[in-house]
């Protein structure tokens, strides 16, 4: 752009994993336009994440795209609320209809960008296309990049910039890493894991007799064990918990002090998902457990950075990942098989 934008509307309203591998856009754009005020629009779910960035100037609500009459109102006042605010640059990171119609175009912002080729559909992508100011063609499904590196790379394509650092940033505050501390030496936890038994995702899910066999073999190691999870999960937390008597169950951190609790433990076990993007973005060892599908992320292109052991499937079903195959990989970083 010639001039730096005034304001910059980054809409990324959808599920926790697609939120923080966008967070080093938030960074490199306030870098790049200091002067410039930056509001997000995002889910509830992100709002953790979010709110203690001091990248982002403003945070608005609003849940993910669904082509439901209720969304659709209330992407219809976010329109309006954003027409008031006369939008220099709007970019659209998911590709989606709802987002570039609805709230860029009809929120009257002067500069669209956006991923034009997000749906199997070329004539769906073609009418995205035409609310956009700047469409960019990724070459989503066939193209070798990081997601990471794709959200940088679409930003860059329509603002002319050359932003090359993509690593994500979890922004958490001093009074986080109190409590954090402040539960860490209340429950004398000095060397731990943390592992996700459970995600809420079947196809995702590597089965729970597993990770059972798994805690029975762990009651010899010294190290403790935080098994995570929503309220949801706590019945069944509650059973692992009788397993090993190391176990410790967490459910009512927010995602900040996960960060901060991912980053002190020996390593985090779980599934593909929001929760282990978390835990890599924030610099902790990592093991993943994944399925050999879709294309997408068997390709590379939603892998952990940094220090991440991944344990793919055979196939398209993850409950092929052997056992044995966990453990080996554990046994690197447990103390009682160094």
């Amino acid at each position: 752009m010639k001039k730096d934008p005034k304001k910059i509307l980054i809409v990324r309203n959808d599920h926790i994993g697609d939120f923080v591998l966008t967070t080093s856009v938030f960074r490199e754009l306030k870098k790049k336009y200091p002067k410039s005020k930056i509001i997000l629009i995002t889910s509830k779910s992100n709002l953790a994440l979010a709110e203690k960035n001091k990248n982002i100037d403003e945070i608005w609500e609003l849940e993910i795209p669904q082509y439901k009459l209720g969304t659709i109102w209330r992407y219809l006042k976010t329109a309006w609320r954003i027409r008031k605010e006369k939008f220099d640059v709007g970019i659209d990171f998911r590709g989606s209809l709802l987002i570039s119609s609805l709230l860029l175009w009809l929120g009257g912002v002067k500069k669209r960008i956006g991923k034009c080729d997000n749906y199997h559909n070329n004539k769906l992508n073609f009418l995205v296309s035409l609310f956009q100011t700047d469409p960019v063609i990724t070459n989503y499904y066939t193209n070798k990049r990081h997601i990471t590196k794709e959200n940088l790379y679409i930003v860059n394509k329509g603002l002319g910039t050359d932003i090359k650092k993509n690593w994500p940033e979890i922004c958490f505050d001093l009074q986080d890493k109190k409590e954090v501390e402040e539960f860490l030496n209340k429950n004398n936890l000095k060397e731990y894991i943390c592992i996700f038994p459970l995600t809420d995702a079947p196809s995702k899910q590597w089965p729970l007799e597993n990770f059972e066999e798994l805690l029975k073999w762990l009651r010899d190691c010294k190290e403790d064990i935080l098994l995570i999870g929503t309220k949801n999960h706590l019945s069944e937390l509650e059973k692992l918990t009788k397993i090993n008597k190391r176990c410790k169950i967490i459910t009512g951190f927010n995602l900040r002090k996960l960060a901060i609790l991912f980053n002190k433990s020996k390593f985090v076990l779980a599934h593909d998902g929001g929760p282990f993007h978390i835990a890599w973005a924030s610099g902790a060892r990592t093991i993943e457990l994944v399925r050999n599908f879709p294309p997408e992320l068997a390709a590379g292109k939603f892998c952990a950075l940094g220090k991440t052991d991944i344990i793919w499937s055979n196939s398209n079903d993850i409950r092929d990942i052997k056992i044995s195959r966990v453990k080996e990989v554990m046994k690197k970083y447990l103390a009682h098989f160094l």
